[in-house]
């Protein structure tokens, strides 16, 4: 082992004595140079100003939102050309043939008429029979048997009168009209269609005021009051954005979800239309004086939220304690202070105390 250290130590000494050109410079000698530090750009932490947002996706709906249908049904002879169109009250959507309602109308006036006529000779009759028993000149069992056909032909002419409305109700359904102003969204069937009573013909939606309803859990539905304004986007276009305004909150959560009812109002003028996807954003806190650094700038290595900052020239790791996401940045609850210089561009692959070089400051 002592040889060995020996040549070691002695091979330079005789490589430098053989030389006749002096030392070599170091490079050529073989040391290493220093490493190139890494070109960085940096901005200084300032105290901001931000809001934490709630943030839930729902679907326009209708203020209103009905399925019309009629009582009698019948054959379609006429409906709405276009679906989609828009109406008043009492606008009519579909027509069925009225011939079966306007006969039974007829039958109806008919037996009505007939009713009344008997109601009127009964309390005749009943007049006179009183009378003459009042004068002895009939007996109590005829007394009785003209006030029984005069209370029943009183009871017949209510129900014929009972009939004639119903038939006139009947007449009536074969229209279906709108029941207030709206907009036509669906017709079910053509014209010659046959629809049974009660089935569902024609859906309406008030024009008025759309909405959309988010659900939000307790902790979340806290923090928002009635009359508070939203903002509300389309999913996927975030360009598009109505102002809401927040118009109820659910008592008591859904048994399935355990999340409550958020009912926000649109505008009427220019809201998306009825089932589109939107996310609704609303303030849950304003936040001033904090800490907000672009998300960008955190680096995940093995499950921690990393940053690094530029002190003289080198890199500092920390170990960052993140809270809201807003927008594009990050608010930091531990690891940052303000007037940091955090590294924001090149620091993907930095290592703590790497040497840097700053290249821009924002």
């Amino acid at each position: 082992m002592r040889s060995y250290w020996i040549a070691i130590v002695l091979a330079p000494i005789l490589a430098s004595c053989g030389s006749d050109t002096g030392a070599a410079p170091p490079a050529e000698a073989g040391g290493e140079s220093m490493p190139t530090p890494t070109s960085v750009e940096i901005e200084r932490i300032v105290p901001r100003s931000a809001n934490a947002l709630i943030r839930a996706t729902g679907t326009v709906e209708a203020d209103r939102d009905v399925w019309l249908s009629s009582e009698v049904g019948g054959r379609i002879v006429w409906r709405l050309p276009d679906e989609g169109a828009a109406v008043v009250a009492d606008d009519p959507i579909v027509r069925f043939d009225p011939e079966p309602a306007e006969i039974g109308l007829a039958r109806a006036e008919a037996g009505h008429e007939a009713a009344l006529a008997a109601a009127e000779h009964a309390e005749r009759e009943w007049t006179r029979v009183r009378d003459l028993h009042a004068a002895g000149d009939l007996t109590d069992s005829e007394r009785d048997g003209a006030e029984l056909a005069q209370r029943s032909a009183l009871a017949a002419m209510r129900d014929a009168a009972a009939g004639l409305r119903a038939a006139e109700r009947a007449l009536r359904e074969t229209v279906v009209d709108a029941p207030w102003n709206g907009m036509v969204a669906a017709i079910l069937a053509d014209v010659g269609a046959s629809i049974a009573p009660g089935q569902p013909i024609a859906r309406l939606i008030s024009s008025d005021t759309p909405r959309t309803v988010i659900g939000l859990p307790a902790a979340e539905i806290v923090a928002i009051a009635v009359g508070e304004s939203a903002r509300v986007s389309l999913v996927g276009l975030s360009g598009r954005a109505w102002t809401g305004i927040v118009r109820s909150l659910g008592a008591a959560p859904d048994p399935a979800t355990r999340t409550y009812r958020v009912e926000i109002a649109l505008p009427s003028a220019t809201a998306p239309r009825v089932g589109m996807a939107v996310q609704v954003e609303l303030v849950r806190e304003h936040l001033d004086g904090v800490v907000m650094i672009p998300q960008s700038a955190v680096v995940v290595r093995r499950g921690s939220d990393l940053a690094f900052l530029e002190r003289e020239g080198s890199a500092e790791r920390r170990l960052l304690a993140l809270g809201e996401r807003i927008d594009d940045r990050v608010r930091v609850l531990d690891g940052i202070e303000i007037d940091d210089r955090l590294i924001v561009v090149g620091h993907e692959r930095l290592a703590d105390g790497e040497a840097v070089e700053v290249r821009a400051e924002r």
